[in-house]
């Protein structure tokens, strides 16, 4: 019989809590919940696309001087010889110490 009451008084309570969830008060303020959320996303999608806007414009205007040049150098060709490619530095040769054989770490 002991375990039969948290398990009626559950079930007591979550009827009530389904039926509040039902009502008319508990469900305007579901809607008022959900339009503020839809509200505020709006709101948070518009300040983004500003921002964006604002870097393309940002980078449009820094570029486009840049693409110039490079127009401009590109046209003519260069009469300078590519330069070689510097080699590989070499690796330390491991030296034998008295406490360490040649070729041990």
């Amino acid at each position: 019989m002991l375990p039969l009451l948290p398990f009626a008084a559950g079930l007591a309570v979550g009827a009530a809590a389904v039926g509040v969830l039902r009502g008319e008060r508990a469900r305007a303020g579901i809607e008022k919940a959900q339009q503020s959320l839809r509200s505020a996303t709006a709101a948070g999608t518009a300040i983004i696309q500003r921002s964006t806007e604002a870097v393309r414009h940002h980078f449009a205007a820094e570029t486009a001087p840049a693409a110039k040049a490079t127009k401009k150098k590109a046209a003519r060709p260069s009469r300078r010889k590519p330069a070689a490619k510097a080699a590989a530095p070499r690796r330390a040769r491991k030296t034998a110490t008295p406490d360490k054989p040649e070729g041990k770490a």
